[in-house]
């Protein structure tokens, strides 16, 4: 008896659907670290934030804190993860700490570690109770900081790019390792495979491949690009999952122009968002969107600075400015705060500006609401780089009584502390910056490591210039 294979179109339609439709879900769950910067401190009162960011659709499970600490005197230490007290106890000497963090959901979080000194007696007059604040002469430390997790990630979707393949702001000691497949002859897959991986950022460097990762190195994850052999009546295929727990971005596609309406789509974000599977087709004659506009810095949250409570101390920032920019004037502009009530006679916040007194303001004297203020701050000369270092100082006079109101507080409102910077751009980086910006374009031949070349070329000149 002849069987007869029934192979009719509309059962593979019907197939493929069907398989689109099912979610494709982690095969494992891995362990990770994420270190921190080193506190130290011999203010008498700190509060020192750390951050750390959960990746889209991902889930941070398991969660370690440890940490070295060596401290002259006992030492307070509460710790709390996103407003909320989780930890607390008391340093002595030098040694080990280690807590649990609550289960973390995709998003930043931060962890507020409140240090707070206390110099030992000096006399037994030291010993009653007064309202006087004495100055500690103490240091601590905490150092080799990292939190270990166990990454969770229930279900791959494409919304979740490019954080489904890896976590753009995770600081690692070694680059990601990137491996992208395509075929080498094509100039429109190279083209794309360029423009796709040119729009995403990450604070740890990516290292790309083509074909295969070194023997020595592991893949973190693959991009592969191919054409479909039989027409792709619905669109360009694109999936993602994750082989032999390796995160993995699949694109087929039938016809040049419909590859190049699929990368459309995955780099408009707000298209993105709306692919909420793990596989599906995206249709032809998607627009192309912005790959960038110039980058405006004007207040100091454009810089990556949060608002920040000024205690009795001083606060170091690190003002960073494209590289690409030559200053032609010097820095300038007003920092914003709100004053809390409790200032006494003499009380004044400062600001200086690599070394130099930049500027000042009295917060004396205030009404009993919190009060709203700015002062104006310059640097002393013109810098020949882009990089400046600003500390604040909040002084604070009390009286002979040393009463606790004498404390207050003050807050900078980094969204209304504005920064200017005249400039101009460096010498051969205008032309670049202005033809990338309306038309990102770069020649890349068949030769191993062109395609690696052309995406150094074009994030870098998305970093230094533009702005997403």
């Amino acid at each position: 008896m002849k069987i007869k294979r029934f192979t009719h179109p509309s059962l593979k339609l019907i197939l493929t659907s069907a398989i689109l439709s099912l979610p494709v879900f982690a095969l494992a769950d891995t362990w990770n670290t994420w270190t921190f910067d080193n506190i130290n401190t011999s203010n008498k009162y700190t509060i020192e934030p750390h951050f750390f960011y959960v990746g889209k659709g991902s889930e941070w499970q398991s969660i370690r804190f440890t940490s070295e600490y060596s401290t002259e005197h006992f030492t307070t230490l509460l710790v709390k993860y996103d407003d909320k007290l989780i930890y607390n106890t008391t340093l002595n000497g030098s040694g080990e700490l280690d807590f649990n963090i609550p289960a973390s959901q995709s998003g930043f979080h931060r962890l507020d570690f409140i240090i707070q000194q206390y110099s030992p007696p000096t006399s037994p007059a030291a010993d009653r109770t007064t309202f006087c604040s004495e100055d500690v002469d103490q240091v601590t430390y905490l150092s080799n900081s990292q939190i270990d997790y166990l990454r969770h990630r229930p279900i791959y979707k494409l919304k979740d790019l490019p954080d489904a393949l890896f976590n753009p702001q995770i600081v690692r000691p070694t680059p990601f390792v990137g491996v992208v497949k395509f075929n080498q002859a094509n100039m429109n897959e190279a083209s794309m495979l360029g423009r796709l991986i040119s729009a995403w950022s990450s604070v740890t460097p990516i290292r790309w491949y083509e074909q295969n990762a070194p023997v020595d190195q592991a893949a973190n994850f693959f991009i592969e690009i191919s054409k479909s052999a039989t027409a792709l009546p619905n669109g360009t295929l694109v999936q993602i999952s994750a082989e032999n727990e390796i995160p993995t971005l699949r694109i087929q596609y039938d016809q040049p122009e419909k590859l190049v309406s699929a990368i459309n789509g995955l780099l408009n974000v707000d298209y993105l968002q709306q692919l909420d599977t793990s596989a599906t087709f995206l249709p032809n004659k998607l627009a192309t969107p912005t790959w960038a506009q110039l980058k405006e810095i004007k207040t100091l949250a454009d810089l990556g600075i949060s608002d920040f409570r000024l205690n009795q101390a001083e606060k170091n920032l690190f003002l960073s400015f494209p590289a690409v920019w030559q200053p032609t004037d010097i820095l300038q502009g007003q920092i914003a705060l709100r004053v809390q009530s409790g200032l006494l006679e003499g009380s004044n916040i400062t600001t200086w500006i690599d070394g130099g007194l930049a500027g000042s303001l009295k917060t004396a004297n205030l009404d009993s609401d919190p009060v709203n203020r700015q002062f104006n701050y310059f640097a002393k000369t013109i810098s020949d780089n882009t990089n400046f270092s600003m500390k604040l100082e909040n002084s604070v006079i009390v009286n002979a009584q040393c009463l606790p109101t004498a404390k207050g507080s003050l807050w900078i409102d980094t969204k209304k502390s504005t920064v200017k910077l005249p400039h101009k751009l460096k010498n051969g980086v205008a032309a670049l910056s202005m033809s990338f910006a309306t038309h990102p374009t770069i020649a890349i031949d068949s030769n191993s490591g062109s395609l690696e070349m052309a995406i150094a070329i074009s994030q870098t000149a998305k970093k230094n210039v533009n702005d997403e």
